[in-house]
């Protein structure tokens, strides 16, 4: 298991769990790409060899060495900016692992691709969809389907402090 720390705290804890329960604990310390504290989501590639972290204002891709428990280098997608509101939250690997995928909570609220498989002309970034501005973005989770889920809120202009709530199908 990978364990981050608090939201300010840029240290995993590497959990070693065997038939009898927990064998080892080891603490990495990461290091934060700027901003890429506070709150967000994580996410493991399917096959185990990257590690996704969302903050923010930050989005990074870190290898992850299954046999050693340690994460590899930073890999900084994206930089989001308070000035602007790119706010980034949610994020989840393609099935294939090649492609990430991060929300952008709002003004505008955005769903972004980056391909990690861009060869010689890096991480491609493309934003794949584009919503209205009172609705918001959220959690995204690889469903067993192969299919990806966005947690969304749409906010009724009508009705103040009412939310409804979808959850979207990639």
């Amino acid at each position: 298991s990978v364990v981050p720390g608090d939201q300010f705290d840029s240290s995993y804890f590497i959990i070693h769990h065997g038939i009898n329960g927990v064998v080892s604990i080891k603490q990495q310390n990461i290091g934060f790409a700027d901003g890429a504290f506070g709150i967000g989501e994580t996410d493991f590639s399917p096959d185990g060899s990257k590690y996704a972290i969302v903050g923010s204002y930050a989005v990074e891709v870190r290898e992850f060495d299954r046999c050693k428990g340690e994460l590899g280098e930073r890999i900084l997608l994206d930089k989001g900016s308070i000035a602007t509101g790119e706010f980034f939250y949610g994020c989840a690997f393609s099935p294939d692992g090649t492609k990430l995928y991060v929300t952008q909570v709002e003004d505008p609220p955005l769903l972004i691709q980056y391909d990690l498989n861009g060869g010689d002309q890096g991480i491609k970034r493309d934003t794949i969809y584009q919503f209205f501005n009172n609705h918001a973005f959220g959690q995204l989770q690889l469903g067993l389907d192969s299919n990806i889920y966005m947690a969304a809120v749409r906010r009724d202009e009508t009705l103040p402090d009412t939310l409804t709530r979808y959850l979207h199908r990639i």
